[in-house]
Formats: C-alpha cells, sequence, structure tokens
C-alpha cells in the first residue's frame, strides 16, 4: 500500500481489510460487509471499532471464532441477553470479557462466579453489578485475590450505602 493511500476494506489484503476496519470514519454498511469477512482478524477489528452498529455486535458476539466473541463481548452495547449467553460460552477469555463488561446483568455475574477460572471470578468480584450474596460468597474464596477483591467490592458497596 502507497503511504499516501488510505486501507481499502475490499483490498485482497487481509492485513489491509484490518487497517481499513480501524477507521472510525468508516460507514454502517461497510462496517456490516466487513463483518463476514474471511478473516477473523479483520472480525475482531469489526467489533472493535466504534461506528460498528448494534446488530452486526450481536451477530459478531455468536461468531465461529472465540478472539471474535471476545472482543465483541467486552462492547457495553451487547444486550443483556446476549451477555448472559456469552456468560456460557466454552472459551474461558470470552467469560473473561463478559465478567468485565461493564452492562453485564447481575444474572449473567450469578452464572459466572464458579467459573473453573480464576480471572472469571476475580472480575465478578469486582463488577459493580455483581449481587451482594454473590459477593459474600466470592469472600469466602480459596483464592486470595478473588476473596480480597470480594472484600473490597463489599466494603465499596457498604460505604456507598
Amino acid at each position: 500500500m502507497a503511504p499516501d493511500r488510505k486501507p481499502d476494506i475490499a483490498s485482497a489484503d487481509p492485513q489491509e481489510r484490518e487497517l481499513a476496519a480501524r477507521d472510525d470514519s468508516l460507514s454502517a454498511d461497510a462496517l456490516r460487509k466487513a463483518s463476514f469477512d474471511a478473516d477473523a482478524d479483520v472480525r475482531c477489528t469489526v467489533a472493535n471499532n466504534p461506528n460498528t452498529p448494534i446488530d452486526v455486535l450481536e451477530r459478531l458476539a455468536r461468531d465461529e471464532d472465540p478472539d471474535v466473541r471476545e472482543d465483541a463481548a467486552l462492547r457495553s452495547e451487547l444486550s443483556a441477553r446476549t451477555l448472559t449467553e456469552l456468560a456460557a460460552d466454552d472459551r474461558y477469555s470470552v467469560r473473561c470479557a463478559v465478567a468485565q463488561n461493564p452492562n453485564t446483568p447481575p444474572e449473567a455475574l450469578r452464572l459466572l462466579c464458579d467459573d473453573e477460572d480464576p480471572y472469571v471470578r476475580l472480575y465478578v468480584a469486582s463488577h459493580e453489578n455483581t449481587p451482594i450474596d454473590v459477593l459474600k460468597r466470592l469472600a469466602l474464596s480459596f483464592d486470595a485475590h478473588v476473596r480480597r477483591t470480594a472484600e473490597a467490592t463489599l466494603d465499596a458497596v457498604s460505604r456507598a450505602e
């Protein structure tokens, strides 16, 4: 690609398409089209673009590639229903992303509190939407990081009341 030429979303080169998908001035139609790209890195980049339409994010959250699902799961625009579905994803990194999403509903956090992955539980323990009873349970965790984080979140909640 020439230095003065803008990356082309229709290029045959996947790296150029990925660069083009980063452009936050890309139209919704171009992002919609790019969300079907055969290259998962391009779809990940679409999931991260702030102008990607919500319906596209919802579809990318169900993508076959776990990295695409993970990137979509971090987006606060996702519906509570989709975030709750993603809480049961078989890939721990997707579940971590759900536990980090600021709009993850309490019912999804409740599902994640017993996750086998300590990082998922750690994010649940620090999430502001985690129900008090779940935080109390996490405060009894054998994992010291999870336990201390849950205790700190409980403390912050009690000070805020």
